[in-house]
């Protein structure tokens, strides 16, 4: 097999995930993975993890009909039923044909009745190595021309399934699993040279397959940040409580229930909760003060907030910057002043004096000092040094200029500015970072302090309605707000180096923030003095259980969030693993080893000696070609011989059956056991290969499902009489045409290919057809012709009476063998010879022509069934017979049993 048929075993087998399966169908479908294949394929990954798709993307296996001379693993695929053809030939039956889903399905039918469309759609939808094009009915043809197209029904592993085929269109990929074989697809076996690996490409879709991974796992690394848990939302819940300890072990595995069941209290724990609350916060001292400390703590901290904002933008902060800001335009003027002579003073270029100049002039210096002439002034030691700028050598002028931008440099002017230039930074950047607005960092403090004026009996020293309260906190917001906004002023200003008087800061809240947190903590020193009883801290512990369930009833959905993020989170890590590429290298690695997989060769042999071809020897030729490999059947001659295809030595029988041969052996090394498909197998071939061919096809449907279209009557006998022997299970359709409707089936064969049994039931139905022709419908002309034609097929059961009883099937029609053992069912005497020659007697009187004088007239419609149950009689005796008569002989020669 080639290496694309391995890769593609591999992709396909039940150890691969689907959605690996489907990577590799597409990249051998497109050659590499797109932006939206990368998206569908991680989608598909995750799916197989449990975590559910929004757009519901279903995985679509590699399908190895794509793949050249392959056969996909996987599920066992039998064919049930092809429904509903449109625009398929001239097929006109909605209900199409079934198939037996074990065992062999014989299809016969006359030529032009339609097999040929089933067979053809077949070809299209399942693995064929050959496909015909598929007309409509040219001599019918519809109004509007649409694709030929039918519903296929097949089980996978027992599993029943159904699709809407479009010819044109990829079929489902278990369809592929149905291989087909008939006169076209023979030629492409014998003569054809057939591609069984392209190592690049092979290679090449294992790397590409890599990458897809690479790019899988970065999306999924992605999700995982994105899908990240903010665990300070469950913060209330934390602490030394049940629902405390739960909260701080949360994960995948944590029970929903638990917590469903904490975050559910009974109204007796609502009661028990509210009593603890009003006794504790009435009679428990120590817990009231903690929390009145906590609430004055919370005040001193959003002081000294205020505090930190205030200063650096108080009036006096914002008075330096401005005296600095004057200094600073001062000085950096006199400096201007100063550029401008030393530039009007012999330097040559504009800017000379300004900040980049100097930061040139004093990297030079240093780079002097430091590297180029250590320990001697700058510019040089002497006339003749290089200048470390230009790199050429000083004269004496330019030395001179030198020495006059350092004299520059070090003039008081040009250190003022620099002096001035950084005070007035150093005071305008807190300036420009401060941030009152995030003031204060516990955004719920001005809530508590609002709050307490709801609250009768707290910290209030000024007012019992919580007035001055509220202020305080209406004040913190205002003040805030008012010192942003001067801040914005200020770095507005400062733009143009010049800052302008500003109004006076107002008042701020700290001393009331102050006088507040003060009198809290009296509050505090005073209700601890109270004394606690033992039994308060077992009822705190109570209340803060209870407490901590009522948060999990509000706060759950959150919890129930945490979880579910932890589940997936879990998933996307086992989605994560799933992207390692160690699985791809290593048979990337094997397939560098291995070209052609071994035993195709033993198994053609051995299906050459079972279709007695063991006297032709052939064997598959590997050739190489520019990187790829071929296969092709070849003879095996004594010498060589000028080039030569198979079609030009062997007869077109011989080709027919080492064609099928060729598809036998590929079915036996593919792995699994779905159906397979011949149409009209024995064309062209001799009754005696039809034998061995009947046989080695029946021997196949002991392991898998078997369809056989066949036009052969003599044939499908030879296949239902080879399952007979070795007990596999048979079924037979009759395909037949009804009028320009073709492709109309019944589930057993007409009449000539049925059984005595079988025979005898359709002459009865005609007999009933003819009873309604005439008794109901007064039809007469009708009723003579359904006699007549019912006496015609009386008479051909007469003669199969013979056959199969009387001479007990030891001898047929057209049979080549006589069947000997079969002598000791044989029996005829005299009681059987008048039967059938009253019974001969009377259908030829009725089938053939009588004279003019004297015709003999149609029995009634009693008279007909009368008829019909003589035969029957004579039958049921013969068999009688025939079994005592077989019994008497194998007593007297045991070796016929």
């Amino acid at each position: 097999m080639s290496l694309l048929k391995d890769i593609s075993d591999w992709l396909t087998s039940k150890t691969q995930p689907d959605w690996v399966s489907d990577a590799g169908r597409r990249i051998f479908q497109q050659g590499q993975l797109t932006d939206t294949d990368i998206d569908d394929l991680a989608a598909l990954l995750k799916s197989s993890k449990g975590i559910p798709d929004p757009k519901g993307r279903v995985a679509v296996r590699l399908d190895p009909s794509i793949v050249p001379a392959g056969q996909p693993d996987g599920a066992v695929i039998t064919l049930t039923a092809i429904r509903q053809p449109v625009a398929i030939n001239a097929l006109a039956h909605s209900e199409g044909i079934s198939f037996e889903h074990e065992g062999l399905t014989v299809v016969y039918g006359y030529n032009g009745v339609g097999k040929s469309g089933y067979g053809r759609a077949l070809k299209a939808a399942c693995r064929a190595r050959d496909t015909e094009r598929i007309l409509h009915n040219v001599f019918n043809p519809p109004e509007a021309i649409v694709a030929p197209q039918a519903v296929f029904e097949w089980n996978a592993d027992g599993a029943a399934q159904s699709v809407q085929w479009v010819h044109g269109q990829p079929a489902h990929p278990d369809l592929s699993s149905i291989a087909v074989f008939d006169a076209r697809c023979a030629r492409l076996f014998v003569d054809q040279e057939n591609e069984i690996a392209v190592t690049p490409y092979g290679l090449d879709i294992l790397r590409e397959l890599v990458r897809g991974f690479d790019s899988i796992r970065a999306k999924l690394d992605e999700d995982i940040r994105a899908n990240r848990f903010d665990q300070a939302k469950l913060a209330p819940l934390r602490g030394e409580t049940e629902v405390g300890r739960l909260i701080a072990n949360i994960g995948p595995k944590s029970d929903r229930a638990q917590f469903k069941r904490l975050a559910t209290l009974t109204a007796a724990e609502l009661d028990e909760q509210v009593r603890l609350h009003k006794q504790l916060n009435l009679d428990d001292p120590i817990k009231k003060a903690a929390e009145i400390r906590r609430q004055a703590q919370r005040i001193d901290a959003l002081i000294t907030e205020i505090n930190q904002s205030a200063t650096i933008l108080s009036d006096p902060q914002i008075e330096a910057l401005r005296q600095a800001m004057v200094l600073y335009v001062a000085t950096e003027e006199a400096s201007r002043i100063a550029s401008s002579e030393l530039s009007e003073n012999g330097a040559a270029l504009p800017g000379t004096g300004g900040e980049p100049w100097r930061h040139l002039i004093e990297s030079a210096m240093t780079f002097a000092a430091d590297v180029a002439y250590p320990g001697e002034q700058f510019p040089a030691p002497t006339d003749g040094s290089k200048c470390v700028l230009c790199q050429q050598p000083l004269d004496h002028d330019a030395r001179e200029r030198l020495s006059r931008f350092v004299k520059f440099l070090a003039n008081d002017t040009q250190m003022k500015a620099k002096l001035r230039r950084e005070e007035a930074f150093k005071l305008y950047k807190p300036v420009s970072e401060a941030k009152p607005e995030l003031v204060p960092s516990n955004k719920t403090i001005l809530d508590e302090i609002r709050d307490l004026q709801t609250k009768q009996g707290h910290a209030n020293p000024e007012d019992e309605q919580g007035q001055v309260i509220t202020s305080i906190a209406d004040q913190v917001a205002s003040y805030l707000a008012e010192l942003a906004k001067r801040r914005d002023v200020v770095v507005a200003m400062a733009k143009d180096r010049k800052i302008d008087t500003l109004a006076g800061l107002s008042h701020g809240p700290q001393e009331q923030l102050l006088a507040l947190s003060t009198r809290l903590v009296r509050e505090a020193e005073e209700i601890e003095k109270q004394v606690e009883p033992t039994e308060r801290k077992r009822c705190t512990e109570r209340l803060e259980e209870l407490n901590a369930r009522i948060k999990l009833t509000d706060l759950l959905p959150l919890v129930y969030e945490s979880i579910d993020k932890a589940i997936l989170t879990t998933s996307l890590q086992g989605c994560l693993s799933m992207t390692d590429t160690t699985a791809v290298t290593r048979k990337s690695t094997e397939l560098q080893k291995k070209a052609v997989a071994a035993g195709l060769n033993d198994a053609l042999m051995s299906e050459l000696n079972q279709l007695s071809l063991g006297n032709v020897q052939l064997k598959w030729e590997l050739k190489g070609n520019k990187g790829s490999g071929k296969q092709q059947l070849k003879l095996t001659l004594p010498r060589p011989v000028e080039r030569m295809s198979l079609s030009d030595v062997l007869s077109e029988g011989e080709q027919r059956a080492i064609a099928l041969s060729c598809f036998l052996a590929e079915t036996r090394l593919a792995h699994g056991a779905s159906g397979i498909v011949f149409d009209d197998p024995v064309t062209s071939l001799d009754h005696v290969r039809k034998e061995v061919i009947a046989r080695r096809l029946v021997r196949e449907a002991l392991d898998r499902q078997v369809i056989v279209f066949t036009h052969d009557l003599a044939f499908a006998w030879e296949l239902l009489d080879a399952a007979k022997q070795v007990g596999a299970k048979a079924k037979t359709r009759h395909v037949y045409a009804a009028g320009s409707r073709k492709g109309m089936v019944n589930e057993s064969l007409p009449f000539e290919g049925g059984k005595l049994d079988a025979r005898i039931n359709d002459v009865r139905s005609k007999a009933a057809q003819a009873r309604k022709a005439l008794d109901e419908n007064g039809d007469y002309q009708s009723y003579e012709l359904l006699v007549r034609r019912g006496y015609g097929m009386l008479r051909d059961c007469w003669e199969r009476l013979i056959e199969e009883v009387l001479f007990g099937d030891a001898v047929r029609r057209f049979r080549k063998s006589v069947n000997t053992k079969n002598l000791k069912m044989a029996s005829v005497d005299d009681e059987d010879f008048e039967a059938v020659w009253a019974g001969m007697t009377r259908c030829s009187n009725f089938t053939h022509d009588t004279p003019l004088e004297s015709p003999i007239p149609l029995p009634d419609i009693a008279g007909f069934v009368a008829d019909i149950d003589m035969l029957a009689a004579a039958l049921a005796k013969a068999r009688e017979r025939q079994k005592n008569t077989e019994t008497r002989r194998v007593a007297k020669v045991p070796a016929a049993r």
